[in-house]
């Protein structure tokens, strides 16, 4: 865990001292003599990409960005080569942050033997604390085994709570100068919204938006944390001020009068952006001259009229042929690597040709069924909606029943949702947007 010795210029540098496998090229290889291995196991209730830090003997590390598994897991393993009588432990989701690692969790002192902490999620209200206990080993045991739980008051202790002044800071960042969305963020992040009666903001434009929380939208909060959590104060100021910035611009340059917000922050359920807070959701919007957006699949306010929606089926029928035709080409393919003999080799690539020339005129039509569903779609209350936070630099992400865009900043358009993938379904009843982050989500 020692800082690395300069090199000279050519050698590879370590960017995060002591840290194991996490990245190739890593300062530790092997384990040394007089060197500790500790391994941190958190076994989540789902499949999670938990942005994480590692506290040694005051120093917070890597100094300028957070770790990350390379894809979602079930079990985040850490592991760390240390010395008898350091003193470890970690940060966790948004805290992660090195813009804040204020609250340290499964602090350990190390013994002589190799250590092995395994933390496990714990549903429903719990007192539980961030703590290792030991577990019992057999005496000859070379590694001393530790346990401990996470659980929905832990997620709350180490998921930060945004300050009003923190929150205003992000909002002079953007050059957003509407007062009314200043005073909504001090309102917002100052603890005093009530969820039953919602919150009201006046643009400076004059046009006024309420913003409605559905029945419902911290049952997760509620149902898994034990102590101190309050939804104005606890809740609300979890969520990233980004994710409110960019929905309150939305509203205001899209004349929306009224907006149901259905989950922000919480703890225990779905993807890791609304664990650590960078995650919003919205179920529909209301325009002052009275039409309405609903982002469900099954609502048929999702459309502004019958030929959006028919326009969008048929595009929906000629990705689906795509998908089968690209299928069939990909098959083709490895069908000609695979042929024998002239004759079984000149087959192949006639059947490869017709697989080609069908593929392309199924990719035609999804690209004319898809400029004629857009024609349809612009201008009406769902499209402006979704370009209003799409062209948004605040955010990263955009998922509702109709698109798929994980990551806006690029110069591809956003896919359609096919209503295949997990993401896809869990996306088919409402939008969600998700904060760009300089250090969770850059």
């Amino acid at each position: 865990m020692n800082k690395p010795e300069k090199k000279s210029p050519a050698a590879k540098q370590c960017d995060a001292k002591g840290l194991l496998n996490e990245q190739e090229n890593s300062c530790v290889t092997q384990h040394l003599p007089a060197q500790v291995a500790v391994t941190y196991e958190i076994h989540f209730d789902q499949k999670l990409r938990l942005p994480y830090a590692f506290y040694w003997n005051g120093v917070k590390q890597p100094e300028n960005k957070v770790l990350k598994p390379k894809q979602s897991t079930a079990i985040l393993t850490i592991q760390a080569l240390v010395k008898e009588g350091d003193k470890i432990g970690l940060y966790l989701g948004s805290d992660a942050s090195p813009e804040f690692r204020q609250e340290l969790l499964y602090p350990l002192t190390v013994g002589k033997k190799d250590i092995k902490a395994i933390i496990r999620t714990k549903a429903k209200p719990q007192d539980d604390i961030a703590e290792l206990k030991p577990i019992d080993t057999e005496k000859n045991s070379k590694e001393e085994r530790y346990e401990g739980w996470l659980t929905g008051d832990i997620w709350m202790r180490f998921s930060h709570r945004y300050s009003t002044k923190e929150a205003t800071a992000h909002l002079l960042n953007s050059g957003e100068k509407d007062a009314g969305i200043a005073k909504a963020m001090v309102d917002l992040y100052g603890g005093s919204v009530n969820i039953k009666i919602g919150y009201g903001v006046q643009f400076d434009n004059k046009n006024k938006c309420q913003i409605v929380f559905q029945t419902g939208s911290d049952a997760n909060c509620q149902e898994n944390i034990k102590k101190g959590y309050d939804f104005a104060r606890e809740g609300l100021s979890r969520v990233h001020p980004r994710t409110w910035i960019a929905f309150l611009q939305a509203a205001r340059d899209c004349a929306i009068s009224s907006m149901e917000i259905t989950s922000g922050w919480r703890p225990m359920f779905g993807s890791a952006t609304h664990r650590i807070g960078l995650g919003l959701d919205i179920k529909s919007v209301k325009k002052v001259d009275g039409s309405t957006a609903v982002f469900d699949k099954k609502n048929n306010q999702l459309w502004q009229t019958d030929e959006e929606r028919m326009a969008h089926a048929e595009w929906m029928e000629s990705e689906r042929k795509l998908a089968e035709a690209k299928i069939s080409l990909v098959n083709a393919r490895n069908n000609v690597k695979k042929a024998n003999g002239e004759v079984g080799i000149q087959g192949a690539k006639q059947r490869e040709a017709q697989a080609k020339d069908i593929y392309d005129e199924a990719n035609r039509e999804t690209n004319q069924t898809k400029q004629r569903f857009e024609k349809k779609h612009k201008n009406s209350t769902t499209g402006d909606f979704e370009q209003a936070l799409t062209k948004n630099a605040l955010i990263k992400q955009i998922f509702d029943p109709l698109l798929m865009d994980a990551d806006t900043h690029d110069q591809q358009e956003a896919d359609a949702n096919l209503n295949q993938s997990a993401n896809e379904k869990t996306h088919q009843n409402h939008l969600h947007i998700t904060a760009s982050d300089t250090y969770l989500l850059p």
